[in-house]
């Protein structure tokens, strides 16, 4: 029997953005990336006003949906605006992100412990495009993308997806994420044990149980020694 911070653990669950991979580092190029657009589809737009949505766009929860409120915060809501906005917003996705360090070599050890699964919110196209960049694909057992389901972190849907796929009880099963109001409380929600990696860029910290991981760690490597 494997056991992870004191439980008995069959399935270990992983988030992937700023888990695994260090997204939120290329978040100010992705604003970068946008604002370009929108100087040139929406030139009455004043640069500071660009300026001051994405500071602010930078500020808010990447789980609660920036690039919508960066949008709306500009005025932009035209479908093809919009779009264009966004395809350049994520054109440099996944290569302005990187894999942080010793993850394929910490999944490989994890791997002789439990069963592991990628649980993922995001779209199917830009996850899965994630996935094979960073060759996680054959690294863990399954991966769950939110975008393929219909159903987004923490609703406990996609945790009893995961835990019907391996076929385990929701008590054998970890939960390892980045974010307190996706990862935690989803983990929480669904009866698996929480396991928060802390970071330092801004997030929407909820208040109550749901929100307190059972343990914090700073990068996935502490969990061999967990």
């Amino acid at each position: 029997m494997a056991t992870l911070f004191g439980r008995e653990i069959d399935l270990l669950c992983l988030d992937m953005d700023d888990t695994l991979i260090a997204t939120e580092a290329g978040a100010p190029r992705r604003f970068e990336d946008a604002a370009r657009v929108i100087r040139r589809i929406r030139p009455e737009i004043e640069p500071g006003a660009i300026v001051a949505a994405a500071t602010q766009g930078l500020a808010v929860d990447p789980n609660r949906g920036r690039l919508v409120n960066f949008l709306s915060d500009l005025g932009i809501s035209d479908a093809d605006e919009v779009q264009a906005v966004r395809d350049a917003y994520f054109e440099s996705m996944p290569g302005g992100t990187e894999l942080f360090e010793g993850v394929h070599e910490v999944l490989a050890t994890l791997r002789e412990r439990f069963r592991l699964a990628i649980i993922t919110n995001g779209s199917s196209d830009l996850q899965r495009q994630k996935v094979a960049h960073f060759d996680l694909d054959h690294r863990v057992d399954w991966i769950v993308v939110s975008g393929e389901l219909g159903v987004d972190k923490p609703d406990p849907a996609i945790f009893e997806h995961v835990l019907g796929l391996a076929g385990v009880e929701a008590g054998r099963a970890a939960h390892v994420g980045d974010s307190l109001t996706s990862d935690v409380a989803g983990a929480n929600r669904s009866g698996l044990l929480p396991i928060w990696v802390e970071t330092h860029f801004p997030r929407d910290h909820g208040d109550g149980a749901e929100f307190t991981p059972a343990a914090t760690i700073q990068h996935v490597r502490e969990l061999l020694d967990a």
